[in-house]
């Protein structure tokens, strides 16, 4: 079996210039967007994310980690995303 998948795009774009991207995501269920606190960075991280770190609140049990992937035996998992500028 295969899981179902789901895309989603994000843009991140500069109107008045034109100038710009677009990220598509097929399945990940999350999107980190960053950049290192305390600094001018020269950056915006954006990632996709098919699981979380732990919570502050995490009891450790891999079986209970919020944001897990969990697959059935036999099942696969693709993850994908494309980056076009403009």
């Amino acid at each position: 079996m295969r899981l179902e998948r789901q895309k989603t795009s994000l843009l991140l774009a500069r109107l008045a210039n034109q100038h710009g991207m677009r990220m598509t995501l097929d399945n990940a269920q999350y999107v980190g967007i960053w950049t290192p606190a305390g600094k001018e960075a020269p950056f915006i991280a954006i990632e996709p994310w098919w699981g979380l770190a732990d919570t502050v609140d995490a009891t450790g049990n891999f079986k209970e980690k919020y944001g897990i992937n969990v697959l059935a035996a036999g099942d696969t998992f693709n993850g994908t995303y494309s980056l076009s500028f403009f």
